[in-house]
């Protein structure tokens, strides 16, 4: 999605262990919405799993995340702050799988750095607003469960996530 390190780079060097991963250039959209729709139209598989690239998921994520999609069509994980940061937990941090906000506060929402969904529920609401640059997550997770689908929580999938340090660098990730 216009990433100027190697991280292209990086991804193509598993291509030995991983004989069907295959690094998409997402450049021609921006933002992050537009990455992951761009990813998830080249899917084949029945689940979708959403994570960020300077986090770390932990061993069981994947397995966790699924076993969740096995009674739910969307599901998100637990967050962890202590091996990416020098405090084990910040002012802003939280670590329960979903989260409500207003005004639909009565619907949980989830980030889309610890993810998954049924691959029918997320074609089914149009993926990822490409227009929106925050919130998307959000926005995603409120369509789905009033267009009828179901968000849970899967405690067990934990992703450590990287928190900013400042002002200065929050706004720059925000962008």
């Amino acid at each position: 999605n216009g990433s100027s390190d190697s991280t292209a780079d990086r991804a193509r060097a598993w291509s030995d262990r991983l004989p069907r991963l295959r690094v998409l250039d997402a450049s021609t959209r921006r933002g992050p919405s537009a990455a992951r729709n761009i990813a998830a139209s080249q899917a084949h598989g029945e689940v979708l799993l959403f994570c960020d690239a300077d986090d770390v998921a932990d061993r069981n994520w994947a397995s966790a995340l699924v076993a969740a999609l096995e009674t739910a069509d969307a599901a998100s994980g637990s967050r962890r702050y202590d091996l990416l940061n020098t405090a084990p937990f910040g002012p802003s941090d939280w670590p329960e799988p979903t989260f409500t906000k207003k005004p639909l506060t009565h619907l949980p929402a989830a980030s889309s750095h610890n993810l998954g969904l049924r691959a029918e529920a997320f074609a089914a609401v149009g993926g990822f607003d490409e227009a929106m640059r925050a919130g998307e997550d959000v926005d995603l997770c409120w369509r789905l469960q009033l267009s009828g689908y179901r968000l849970v929580g899967a405690p067990d999938a934990i992703m450590q996530i990287r928190r900013r340090t400042g002002l200065l660098a929050t706004y720059r990730q925000a962008l």
